[in-house]
């Protein structure tokens, strides 16, 4: 549904074991995506990630948030 994926972090926070990550990423609707065929515009997304460092330094568990409205409201906009 998405290809051409392009993406970096914007924000980099860091508290004890935590790790927070912003990133702006960018992709091309070109399959069908919540029930809408492929427009091949390019949409602008943000994610956040958030890791957790266990006591050797390795991550251990990872959130991951995408703003998959922010999609939708990309691919509807006329």
């Amino acid at each position: 549904m998405f290809s051409d994926l392009k993406g970096a972090p914007s924000h980099i926070l860091v508290d004890k074991d935590l790790v927070f990550v912003r990133s702006k990423i960018e992709v091309t609707h070109s399959g069908k995506a919540f029930d809408i065929p492929a427009t091949n515009k390019r949409l602008k997304l943000t994610a956040f990630d958030l890791h957790h460092f266990n006591k050797e330094g390795k991550i251990d568990k990872t959130w991951h948030l995408e703003d998959f409205y922010g999609a939708y409201a990309q691919i509807k906009a006329e």
